[in-house]
């Protein structure tokens, strides 16, 4: 079973930036907890983290601590918000319990036979502040995912400098910084290719989290061939793994997006 059917879009792209994995080769009872922070009616900013249980093997999770400064360009796609047949989902017990700096709140499963049985959090969300760590108090189930507690690290928030859409030579890309070995930051530069309508390529680049990277000047001439025709999407995130006492694999993944729509 392919983890890309459940991660979050900073997995994805990270995957796509060739970012460095955490193989899991043996089969075992695994679990993802995706944690992405979005603004409260403008004061401050909430949670709603999601999980999915499974059996599976042969598994590349995304590593935020081990990333390789890389571009790549490539095809752009719309996100895919299919939902994915999992004929191996487990039940975790329910509810699973979480709780931030601000506030506390509880996932329970939306079931759909024969497809992803996906935990999703009950209300609204919760208050967070992003870069605080969030803590979950997994049930567990008779013959499902076993009981585990995972204090997770989430992102901070991140905040971009200007992205120069015509430029002379190679991008330098400008953020601030956090963690360099623990958090890494994704950018996807979309663009207008060829005529197109409608956003049809990206330059998809994976960064440790230094404050700063750059494209080089082959691919930024693709870039600068399509102004002004460009959007700017990045985003920070955060990967922490937890182990069972009977082996089970939780990942936590934290993301802060920002999108960039003006430029510079």
């Amino acid at each position: 079973m392919r983890l890309a059917v459940i991660l979050t879009a900073a997995a994805a792209i990270a995957a796509a930036a060739a970012c460095s994995t955490q193989n899991v080769p043996s089969e075992r009872n695994f679990g993802v907890l995706n944690i992405k922070d979005t603004t409260n009616g403008g004061s401050g900013y909430k949670i709603s983290p999601t999980g999915v249980f499974w059996v599976a093997s042969n598994l590349a999770l995304p590593n935020s601590t081990v990333v390789p400064d890389s571009c790549i360009d490539t095809l752009y796609y719309p996100p895919d918000t299919t939902t994915r047949t999992i004929t191996t989902g487990i039940d975790a017990g329910s509810p699973i319990q979480f709780a931030t700096s601000t506030g506390t709140g509880s996932m329970t499963p939306d079931t759909i036979p024969g497809k992803l049985v996906l935990y999703k959090t009950v209300g609204t969300g919760v208050t967070h502040t992003p870069g605080t760590d969030v803590t979950f108090a997994i049930p567990g189930a008779a013959g499902g995912f076993e009981a585990v507690n995972v204090r997770a690290k989430t992102a901070a928030l991140l905040s971009i400098g200007p992205v120069d859409p015509n430029p002379v030579d190679s991008i330098h890309l400008t953020w601030n910084l956090q963690t360099p070995g623990t958090t890494a930051v994704n950018f996807a530069l979309l663009y207008m290719y060829n005529g197109s309508s409608k956003y049809n390529r990206q330059i998809l680049c994976s960064f440790i989290d230094d404050g700063d990277g750059y494209v080089d000047k082959k691919t930024a001439a693709k870039w600068k061939a399509s102004y002004p025709n460009q959007t700017v999407q990045a985003y920070r995130w955060v990967t922490t793994f937890v182990t069972g006492s009977n082996n089970s694999l939780v990942e936590a993944i934290s993301e802060f997006d920002t999108v960039k729509t003006v430029l510079p």
